[in-house]
This record gives structure tokens, sequence and C-alpha cells, in this order.
């Protein structure tokens, strides 16, 4: 049965923030005056791991798009090469990785997770009576 589910404080948005950003719970804990038990606690919650997914889906679109932005140079950079044969190896690998980060060579994974809180709750129910598989 579904828990009933309560909008998520300024402080616990600013944590799921900051967690999927990449600090440590330490930082996060002090950043928004909460201690680690409380922060353990917060992430127990549907809604908080929502919104983590959320903000996590949030720098994925932020990033892929300021990748995409250097498509055109990466492209350009491959089209100069090939035309003069010259051996530039080191600016051909780092426009074969953008091209690869933009999904045009080989294949990126994106971030994955429910983000809504009744999505995390059947993803979290389903585990359960799969015995935690």
């Amino acid at each position: 049965m579904a828990r009933k589910r309560e909008a998520l404080s300024a402080e616990q948005t600013r944590a799921a923030v900051l967690l999927a950003a990449g600090q440590s719970e330490q930082e996060v804990s002090a950043a928004v005056g909460a201690s680690p038990e409380a922060l353990a606690e917060w992430r127990q919650s549907a809604e908080f791991e929502a919104t983590m997914n959320q903000a996590r889906r949030r720098q994925w679109d932020q990033s892929q798009d300021e990748i995409r932005a250097l498509v055109p140079k990466a492209i350009e950079v491959l089209r100069q090469d090939m035309e003069t044969g010259d051996d530039l190896r080191l600016r051909q690998n780092a426009a074969v990785h953008i091209l690869r980060a933009v999904g045009l060579y080989g294949d990126v994974g994106q971030p994955r997770g429910p983000t809504s809180a009744t999505a995390v709750e059947n993803r979290r129910t389903y585990r359960d009576l799969l015995g935690g598989v």
C-alpha cells in the first residue's frame, strides 16, 4: 500500500539537488543544516528520490546541450583531418569523444530512475515483491 506523501521542504529539496550534483552527504548535511541521520531518513522518501532523479535529468540535459553545441566544431575537425590527410590523432580523438557524448557515435547511457514519487514507490514495491532484486 502506498504511503501518504508530503511535499518536500525547501531544505529537503535543496539536499536532493545537491546530492544529485555529486556533493557528499556530509557536505549536504552541513549546507542544509540537517543531521546526517535526518538526511538518511529523507533519502528513504519516494518524493526525495524522485526529486533527485529529476535533478539528475536536468543536469544530464544541460550537459547534453553544452556538448551538442560542440558538434559542429567536432565535425569540422574530422572534415579537415580527412581532407588534409595530416595525422592529428589528438584532435580526432577529441572529436570522436564529443560525437559519442551526443549519441552520434556508439552507445551512451542516460540517467535512469523514476521522476515521480508514485513511480518510485511502485518500483520499490516491485523490488520488495521480488525479494530485493
